[in-house]
């Protein structure tokens, strides 16, 4: 709360009006208010308004739009990778179930070894 009196004493020795501190600070004690109160009450008092930047704010705005659509089109790329990685496991799966069925199929023969003639 001695934030918002600082705050509001600042506010209000700006506008040269001293009768609106006193207001300003007995807003301020006041414990009915909640905080939004007294704070409206001191925009009120000072005769505060608030300076918007349209073309700042327009700024921002494409900003934000230019980074949406540059993330879009990674998400459209990385799914393409997705779809490929996905497409190459389904080409992996079917190899190795092709070479374990050629495995199983292989027919084991019992290999002799040389005889050595003894002479």
């Amino acid at each position: 709360m001695s934030n918002i009196k600082s705050l509001a004493e600042e506010l209000i020795q700006l506008t040269n009006k001293s009768h609106k501190l006193d207001e300003a600070i007995h807003l301020l004690k006041s414990t009915e208010n909640t905080l939004a109160d007294d704070i409206l009450a001191l925009i009120e008092g000072a005769k505060l308004e608030c300076k918007v930047d349209i073309k700042k704010i327009n700024e921002y705005l494409s900003e934000i739009d230019d980074c949406r659509y540059s993330i879009e089109e990674d998400i459209s790329r990385s799914q393409g990778s997705i779809d490929d990685a996905s497409s190459s496991i389904g080409h992996m799966e079917d190899d190795i179930n092709g070479l374990k069925d050629y495995i199983s199929s292989l027919k084991w023969e019992k290999k002799e070894g040389k005889k050595e003639d003894s002479q």
